[in-house]
Order: C-alpha cells, then sequence, then structure tokens
C-alpha cells in the first residue's frame, strides 16, 4: 500500500464515519503501524485534501478534519 491508498481511506472515512475521529480509529482505517499519523496529516493539510480546526465539545478539544476534494489527482 502507498500513502495515496492511506489518504484516500482517510478521506473515505470522513465522509461515511465520522468527522471528529480520535487516533486510535485512524489508526484502524490506515492499518499500517509503521505510519505516523500526525505527519499524514500535516501532509494532507498542505495538499489541500482536509482542514483541521479544533472545537470546545463539553471541556474537551475536538479535532475536526472537513474533507476539501474527493479524490486524490497527482498528475
Amino acid at each position: 500500500m502507498t500513502l495515496v491508498h492511506h489518504k484516500q481511506n482517510i478521506l473515505d472515512y470522513i465522509t461515511t464515519e465520522r468527522s471528529d475521529p480520535q487516533n486510535y480509529r485512524l489508526y484502524k482505517v490506515i492499518n499500517d503501524p509503521n505510519i505516523k499519523l500526525k505527519r499524514l496529516l500535516k501532509d494532507m493539510v498542505k495538499e489541500g485534501l482536509i482542514t483541521i480546526h479544533f472545537e470546545d465539545h463539553k471541556g474537551q478539544i475536538k479535532r475536526i478534519l472537513t474533507k476539501q476534494r474527493d479524490c486524490i489527482n497527482y498528475e
């Protein structure tokens, strides 16, 4: 599996399951312990695939991932 495949899995998870996934849920989607999740999310923000913002929810800070594009195009 390549990083593009993992990025697409995360995009699909955001649309179908949750927009505020915790790290352990994203690691289940990625299913590869060698991938660094924070680095992958930062790269996705740099490429314009997602945006990350934080919200206060009952005294807890939640990370919200918002999808910017549906699919990854590398041409």
